[in-house]
């Protein structure tokens, strides 16, 4: 039979297989712990092993399809309870009695919400059992089809991206297609058809063997003396893992692959892009489309993409936005730029900036939360607070740098557009890179769809932002910032001097966010989720270091006022130390200390900020080198520590068990972090740096 045949045939039974009406069903009791969330751990009781619920818990079922359901829940409780679920902006209410028992209500799962479905148990009045608030006992969830489903929209994408690749690549290692692909196919319909919570996982699972062929090719012959070692050893620790903690290992192992396979991408990326370049074309459209299925959103992002294709050579924006699709595929192409001067760096502000990626490392450390003393238990939050805020007025004090710098020609296009390539060519492809790899991974439950409003920095603009890859929201405050500043300099700059314009738009960028965050501290908005993270309130902390830098360079470095605005920088950081110490815990009551917090944080970094910038250390010794490569990394340590900390939970089976495997994940989180993010650094983040435009001509470098 025609090999192309065998292909067609691959690509609509494993579509057949998604389609067909299984139950999906997820095992609370035992076997699905990566699903559940806000249960209690497992117990085993008439018959069966469950777990009781919290008044508030939910269940993510993944690989779900459009079309009609009959949700399932085998569930017992204490006493009569009403129990309110919410599946799909859908409600229903069920009154579950004692004695483990099957309700059933009906649903329909949307186009929009396929793919990962939330099933949440509210229960309004909760029983107490051992000093516990408890819902109801839950044994398993099924969805029952009522007919053949719609396949979920990333059920799709990979299965036609699984047969494109092996259709491209897999002459390398399967000589003939006949009864070995068959058997493939048959596996993967068997993990589907078994698993259906992990056909994702199973489908990119064949997917990247499928890619590493395109790396192997050739060299398979030199590598097979020591396949059979790799092999035996992964399966070492697979077994190992499994017979301890049983399936539920293996969400947390998947996202240790993800990230491992990341680094291993970026390592062998002249190898696997190359011959996957001629097609690039049709992997933007690729791209256009699978942005299509996110919604809005991801029409929005496909709008973007098109015109990054079609009108890059029109329009300023869209100029730097090509330029970094032009950064990106030099990069990957493994090419270098030696000749660009490399920056300046002061220690001063890199020991500021090792200071704040620390702060942030150790605050994020949840393993050692409970280990604080009592009166020292704001220290953790404190320094999750303070490195976030150093970071914000840090960067607006080294963009402020490079802007007034080229002050005199920003009412010319290249040099925003100068300005927008050099920030997002070394911001934009590591965050992407990082979201790509937690979408895959579905680190802290994200999905596809759930992410896309990340890909543009809308996650947080004026609402709160969603809890998994938290770090984001910074980041969005940032590049808006970015974006901001440059176009609106750019556009003031042509009707009045450049100077002027930028110092009405610092006036603008400073005092609004600060008078509208003044205005809403005083009302219900919540303290972290709003004040402190909304981007239209936190404009004003980057704005702040793009005003000190001005002032600094205006008056001169050697200016004998800046020693004692320091001193008056160091009483501020004192006193939102103790206020912060005073008040964590209130935060999210409107009164005047949440009012005063965050400016006299950041005012008081951007005060010490003329005095680190002057000091020079001593390189020949060894902390002052270890404080460098701390500050060079910062960024793609500020990117990877959460999927990672959530790696390392998940493979040693949470936090809070014995004091010995708290310091044990501890270790581990922060070993392991700083390997990997040494890693991207080298691999990604640096090379990126090197590749940039380096004149105002906005002409990328010859190679």
């Amino acid at each position: 039979m025609n090999k192309w045949l065998w292909w067609l045939l691959a690509t609509i039974w494993l579509l057949g297989v998604w389609a067909f009406p299984l139950p999906i069903r997820t095992d609370i009791g035992r076997w699905d712990a990566s699903a559940v969330h806000n249960f209690y751990g497992s117990e085993y009781g008439a018959g069966t092993t469950f777990r009781w619920s919290r008044p508030d818990a939910h269940v993510v079922l993944t690989g779900v399809g459009a079309g009609r359901y009959e949700l399932q829940i085998m569930a017992s409780s204490v006493q009569p309870t009403e129990v309110r679920i919410q599946v799909a902006e859908q409600e229903h209410m069920i009154a579950v009695r004692p004695g483990f028992a099957r309700y059933a209500v009906p649903i329909t799962v949307p186009m929009r919400w396929q793919d990962s479905v939330t099933v949440q148990l509210h229960v309004p009045q909760p029983s107490v059992v051992d000093r516990r608030e408890i819902g109801i006992a839950v044994d398993d969830i099924r969805l029952v089809p009522q007919g053949f489903i719609w396949p979920a929209w990333f059920a799709w994408l990979l299965t036609l991206a699984v047969v494109a690749l092996s259709l491209v690549w897999g002459r390398w290692w399967i000589r003939r297609v006949h009864w070995r692909w068959l058997g493939i196919i048959v596996l993967v319909s068997v993990v589907i058809v078994l698993r259906r919570g992990d056909a994702v996982q199973g489908l990119w699972i064949w997917m990247l063997i499928s890619a590493t062929s395109l790396v192997t090719g050739h060299q398979w012959s030199l590598a097979r003396r020591h396949i059979g070692l790799v092999i035996m050893t992964i399966a070492t620790v697979v077994a190992v893992l499994l017979w301890f903690r049983g399936v539920v290992v293996w969400q947390p192992l998947w996202q240790f692959m993800t990230l491992m396979a990341g680094v291993w991408a970026m390592r062998w990326r002249r190898w696997w892009w190359p011959p996957m370049r001629p097609y690039r074309r049709y992997i933007m459209i690729a791209l256009m489309v699978a942005a299509c299925t996110l919604g809005p959103v991801g029409w929005l992002m496909a709008s973007v993409i098109g015109g990054v294709w079609i009108g890059a050579k029109r329009w300023v924006l869209l100029r730097a936005a090509a330029s970094v699709v032009e950064l990106i595929d030099q990069w990957l192409l493994g090419r270098r730029f030696v000749g660009a001067p490399g920056e300046s760096r002061r220690f001063g502000l890199d020991v500021l900036r090792a200071f704040a990626i620390g702060c942030v490392v150790l605050g994020h450390a949840s393993a050692t939360l409970v280990y604080y003393p009592h009166a020292f238990a704001w220290v953790p939050h404190w320094f999750a607070f303070v490195g976030v805020e150093c970071f914000f007025v840090l960067s607006g004090w080294l963009i402020g740098g490079l802007i007034i710098r080229a002050l005199p020609t920003w009412n010319h296009a290249d040099a925003m557009a100068l300005f927008l390539h050099r920030r997002w060519g070394r911001t934009l492809p590591p965050y992407w890179g990082m979201l790509l790899l937690v979408a895959v991974a579905g680190c802290g439950g994200a999905s596809w769809y759930s992410l896309a409003p990340f890909w543009l920095f809308g996650q947080n603009l004026w609402y709160a932002h969603p809890s998994y890859f938290f770090v984001a929201w910074s980041l969005a405050v940032e590049e808006w910032f970015y974006a901001l500043l440059a176009l609106g300099l750019f556009i003031g700059a042509r009707v009045m001097s450049p100077r002027r314009a930028l110092m009405t738009l610092l006036t603008i960028l400073t005092l609004v966010p600060m008078g509208a965050r003044s205005w809403f501290a005083f009302g219900d908005l919540p303290w972290e989720a709003g004040l402190r993270q909304f981007v239209l309130l936190r404009l004003d902390a980057i704005a702040l270091g793009v005003v000190m830098v001005w002032w600094w360079r205006e008056t001169g470095a050697t200016h004998w006022r800046w020693r004692w605005l320091s001193w008056i920088g160091v009483v501020g950081a004192l006193a939102s130390i103790w206020l912060f110490q005073a008040r964590y815990v209130e935060l999210d009551y409107a009164d005047v200390p949440r009012l005063l917090l965050i400016p006299l944080t950041t005012g008081s970094v951007a005060l010490l900020l003329p005095v680190l910038a002057t000091w020079q250390g001593d390189a020949t010794h060894a902390w002052h080198r270890a404080v460098q490569w701390c500050a060079h990394v910062s960024y793609s340590l500020y990117l990877v520590h959460i999927p990672w900390r959530l790696t390392v939970e998940g493979l040693f089976g949470g936090i809070g068990v014995t004091w010995w495997l708290d310091a044990l994940i501890t270790t581990a989180y922060i070993g392991g972090v700083l390997w990997i993010s040494g890693a991207w650094y080298r691999l990604l983040e640096a090379p990126l740096m090197a590749l940039r435009w380096t004149d105002t001509r906005v002409n990328p470098p010859s190679q």
